[in-house]
């Protein structure tokens, strides 16, 4: 017993890549998820735990420009970014009022100080700057039971940190309202964010948290000689549940992301094939799929269809329905030297679909709403859901992305009992819409063990 637990103190302090499985996500590069362990027989154990890392202060916008981690979604238009916000006033929100409050043509309101500078192009408009950094620390347990049939348990444990927020002020220093719009900025924005229960713009965010747990079960094969051209065949199939145990982002800060999948429910499924060309090159292909399933919950919704960027001010009821996300790979493993060194190279393209929302808040933009109706000279009478579901940070993700893998897997010889594995890895996103460009660098250890039962 002694021993066993020194084994397994040993892997989870040391471990570093082997895993198949991945939960995806838009701020860092997907993970490579074409290992499995070779040639298991009934009640063979396969524990993995990789660990990677990686920062950035790029990402790629909606039309896949390069552009700052915080402007994935567009600039922030201060412009409009109190436009239509529900149960504001002079006594309510004061600085928003007399700053942002939208022009009103029915009463004849010509709107806060900053609409009435009447800026266009990018005056009145911020980009933003901050710097991503993410570790991650995660724990695969593959329990083979018979026949080929198998269970998996995967989590994994992250800390993401997005620090040295700072904004870049677009407007030509020439326009008349130039120094007007920087005061503003300097003195007031943050106590605009306060009134609506914000912390200031550079607060930086910090979270480590387990992820979301995946809890799955399949089927796993093997067979030889079943094509003229392909010495033999393998791969697996298998479909499981995303337990959201990770907490919901927190609404207080403008900079706040998921660290998973925010607290949303999956129903997931994976599989691969990989062919077994000559003594030398595997080729194979890997796909996975998340079903998220809908919730109703409070959400920041966007007031205006102008409005962009990660700052927004009115909260409301909605029922969410998350956009599927699926993956899928391609690559070759080689084995130049001897039998277990691996070198793998492959590419993956992952997409999370849009995302939409269903206002179940009569309050909100209900004022709004009402004088659209009201006014006859309104010919296009936008609903709630037509408004909010304009934002950017709804719409679908998109990342293209290379792996390198080099190790040893002791699992290709079949006649290992105990068969270690020990791998690096880098993983590159190279192209993409509305995601970060955060290489990933680590390694893992796993053991597989064919125990004698």
């Amino acid at each position: 017993m002694k021993k066993l637990c020194s084994t397994l103190s040993f892997l989870l302090i040391c471990t570093v890549n082997i895993s198949s499985v991945d939960l995806p996500t838009n701020k860092r590069a997907i993970h490579f998820q074409g290992h499995f362990p070779k040639y298991p027989k009934d009640w063979t154990s396969s524990l993995n735990i990789r660990y990677s890392g990686g920062e950035t202060r790029k990402g790629y916008d909606g039309r896949s420009h390069s552009t700052g981690i915080l402007n994935i979604n567009g600039l922030v238009n201060i412009n409009s970014l109190g436009f239509n916000l529900q149960n504001l006033s002079a006594t309510t929100k004061p600085t928003t009022y007399t700053y942002l409050r939208a022009p009103n043509t029915t009463t004849g309101d010509l709107g806060g100080i900053i609409p009435q500078y009447n800026f266009t192009g990018n005056n009145g408009k911020l980009e933003l700057n901050g710097k991503f950094t993410t570790q991650e620390f995660e724990i695969d347990l593959q329990q083979f039971l018979f026949w080929g049939f198998f269970a998996r348990i995967y989590t994994p444990i992250r800390k993401v940190k997005i620090n040295q927020i700072n904004y870049k002020n677009l407007t030509d220093s020439s326009n008349s309202n130039a120094a007007g719009f920087q005061s503003f900025l300097t003195n007031n924005l943050d106590t605009v964010l306060s009134e609506n229960g914000l912390l200031p713009l550079t607060t930086s965010f910090n979270k480590t948290t387990c992820g979301d747990l995946n809890v799955s079960a399949g089927w796993q094969g093997y067979g030889e000689n079943i094509f003229k051209y392909i010495n033999a065949l393998s791969g697996f199939g298998e479909f499981g549940v995303v337990f959201p145990v990770t907490p919901r982002k927190k609404l207080n800060l403008a900079s706040a992301i998921p660290v998973c999948y925010d607290g949303i429910w999956g129903i997931n499924a994976r599989g691969l094939a990989e062919a077994h060309v000559n003594s030398w090159m595997n080729i194979g292909i890997y796909g996975n799929a998340i079903i998220f399933l809908n919730q109703d919950r409070n959400l920041r919704m966007i007031t205006d269809t102008t409005q962009s960027g990660p700052i927004v001010l009115e909260k409301g009821y909605t029922h969410v329905d998350p956009g599927t996300l699926w993956n899928v790979s391609v690559y070759t493993k080689l084995t130049p030297i001897f039998k277990s060194f691996l070198i793998t190279a492959g590419y993956s393209f992952s997409r999370q679909e849009d995302t939409k929302l269903n206002v179940k808040d009569s309050n909100f933009l209900s004022t709004y709403i009402a004088q659209q109706q009201a006014n006859a000279n309104v010919i296009y009478k936008p609903t709630q859901n037509e408004i909010v579901n304009y934002d950017d940070r709804l719409k679908e993700w998109n990342q293209h992305t290379v792996h390198l893998q080099i190790g040893y897997d002791a699992s290709l010889n079949k006649d290992s009992k105990y068969a270690p594995t020990a791998f690096l890895f880098y993983d590159l996103p190279f192209y993409g819409r509305r995601s970060f460009k955060t290489n990933m660098l680590g390694g893992d250890l796993g053991l597989t063990v064919k125990w004698d039962i």
